[in-house]
């Protein structure tokens, strides 16, 4: 698999999802039909993606024990790397990083309150 600029451990893995702005319709449209590329509707979440495997548990993201019902998922396939956008119904970017930038304690907490 050809590197990347960045030295991530997990290249041999997988490549970071980066992001593009498409402004032509037409390329827009190109892009949505094309089997080389995979996309998704953003919103006001936040991206996480870990560099590293964690220290702790072994797992590809740091921030697990932020959310436990992600961290289930991770135990039950301790293969998958989930990159992409945490997202908060009816929340913003700074609420994502309210929680995920906490303490796990903290974080939880947050959720709870939010009714989660």
């Amino acid at each position: 698999m050809e590197k990347t600029k960045r030295d991530y451990p997990l290249d041999e893995i997988l490549i970071p999802m980066g992001g593009t702005t498409v402004k032509d319709l037409d390329k827009m449209d190109e892009l949505w039909e094309s089997d080389d590329y995979a996309a998704d509707e953003k919103y006001d979440g936040s991206r996480f993606f870990s560099r590293r495997v964690s220290v702790k548990d072994g797992l590809p993201v740091e921030k697990t024990p932020n959310v436990p019902h992600l961290n289930k998922i991770f135990r039950k396939y301790p293969l998958l790397i989930l990159d992409g956008e945490v997202y908060i119904e009816r929340g913003n970017s700074s609420d994502v990083v309210s929680i995920m930038g906490a303490t796990p304690e903290k974080a939880i907490e947050r959720q709870e309150e939010r009714g989660y």
